[in-house]
């Protein structure tokens, strides 16, 4: 299973500081400059997220995920 942030063009800077201030420091990152990635997902505000499967189809979880829902989440997927 692989993690990546995806940070929005106009909010890149300082986005390693704060990962790293979640425990996210060494989960790979990219800036989305244009939100072209943002875009093909559905997402439109942050926080969000979108797990997506190796056949391409996603889930996308807009809002606040807790540890203990994303545990879940991750537990559903493995």
């Amino acid at each position: 299973m692989n993690f990546l942030a995806v940070v929005a063009g106009d909010e890149a800077e300082g986005s390693d500081e704060i990962l790293a201030g979640f425990g996210l420091d060494t989960v790979t990152s990219l800036v989305d400059q244009d939100g072209s990635v943002w875009d093909h997902f559905g997402v439109f505000s942050q926080p969000a997220m979108v797990f997506v499967e190796t056949d391409g189809t996603y889930e996308r979880h807009t809002g606040q995920l807790g540890p203990w829902d994303l545990q879940d989440r991750i537990d559903q997927l493995s």
